[in-house]
């Protein structure tokens, strides 16, 4: 019977096992911080996505006040060279705000372009803020295109002018006449008063809806 074959320190001959242990704890801790760091991203990347789309169905109609007014300073106005104005619409331009389409002729007033005057068509001519504008109503809902109207329907053919701008008081309604429209010779005038005309106005600081403008 063959004996087995035993080394100098007296322990049996076996095959060397050369098979390297991986390091298994570095691996996971980087695996650990790489995977966290991908969930945060992953995370704030979801939390801008939702805040986005909240935002766009929130103002999708456009119906944001705060948001459609600025519009309405950045797209329909300018500021004025005159300091008691402080700003005034830029002429025949259009935007489209609280989905509602408004649009100003060469003078910088609502509406269609302005007929020369004619002896036999009596015109009025409105002065006023956002109320004389129509701000949020279709052009022919506003109050000076329901008059035509009326005064059509009477047989009486009468242009109304809309010269309502907003942000406006009756310091600006007095100078807008005095300083742009004259012109324009109107045989009745009627100036659309409202609580807020009252306010004093800082002329110094120019329009604050022009100057926030700026700012962004």
């Amino acid at each position: 019977m063959p004996v087995p074959k035993v080394n100098t320190h007296g322990v049996q001959n076996q095959p060397h096992d050369r098979r390297v242990v991986p390091k298994k704890t570095n691996v996971s801790v980087k695996s650990g911080v790489f995977f966290s760091t991908m969930l945060v991203i992953l995370s704030v990347f979801i939390a801008l996505a939702l805040a986005e789309a909240t935002l766009f169905l929130k103002n999708s109609n456009m119906r944001n006040y705060d948001i459609e007014m600025w519009r309405y300073s950045k797209e329909l106005k300018k500021e004025s060279e005159n300091p008691l104005l402080g700003h005034e619409h830029i002429p025949l331009k259009e935007a489209t705000l609280q989905s509602i389409k408004i649009r100003t002729n060469s003078h910088g007033l609502r509406g269609d372009e302005i007929n020369p005057k004619q002896e036999s068509i009596k015109r009025i001519l409105f002065l006023g803020s956002s109320i004389t504008l129509g701000w949020g109503v279709t052009e022919e809902e506003t109050l000076t295109e329901r008059l035509v109207g009326m005064f059509k329907a009477e047989g009486k053919p009468t242009e109304v002018l809309n010269a309502g701008v907003g942000n406006y008081n009756s310091v600006r309604y007095v100078e807008q006449f005095l300083a742009r429209l004259t012109h324009l010779e109107p045989d009745v005038i009627v100036v659309q008063y409202f609580v807020n005309d009252a306010d004093p106005v800082d002329f110094s600081k120019g329009s604050t809806y022009i100057v926030d403008l700026k700012r962004v």
